[in-house]
């Protein structure tokens, strides 16, 4: 029972993100303020005036690519794949999210040094927990449903 509201509430996640993404690749501005790390100062750390398109697509197809690993670790769906590649697939997912949630010590995650910036504030608010949420959704799927 808590292993199905777990898949479903990942599962959510992964396509409401990649939704975002799209949205964002195709030139949407909703949310799209402070999903770039910055400086003091709020000055981005990346020279972009735009999202670009690519790897912001790319990103959607991972993270759709994520929520088919564990519809079929939960056995949702069938996949003519070896099983060690599904095993390889959904602990890699899980430990990039959590390893995100940590950070890398300077401007993201829960352990990054610079906070005071609009994104550091909306990290630590909002996408670390959400990073840390969805490794530990994933480790419920995986224990939970293990074949």
């Amino acid at each position: 029972m808590f292993v199905g509201f777990a898949l479903t509430l990942l599962i959510s996640i992964f396509l409401a993100t990649s939704a975002l993404h799209i949205y964002w690749a195709f030139g949407g501005k909703w949310a799209s303020n402070n999903v770039i790390p910055t400086l003091e100062g709020d000055k981005p750390l990346f020279k972009i005036t735009t999202i670009p398109m690519f790897p912001t697509l790319m990103v959607a197809v991972l993270l759709i690519v994520a929520a088919g690993l564990f519809l079929w670790q939960a056995g949702v769906i069938s996949v003519a794949l070896p099983e060690w590649l599904r095993n390889v697939g959904v602990w890699t997912v899980t430990l990039i999210f959590f390893a995100r949630a940590i950070g890398e010590f300077r401007y993201l995650g829960f352990f990054k040094k610079i906070r005071d910036t609009s994104f550091g504030r909306l990290d630590t608010k909002v996408y670390s927990p959400l990073c840390l949420l969805v490794g530990i959704l994933a480790v419920v799927v995986i224990l939970g449903s293990s074949s």
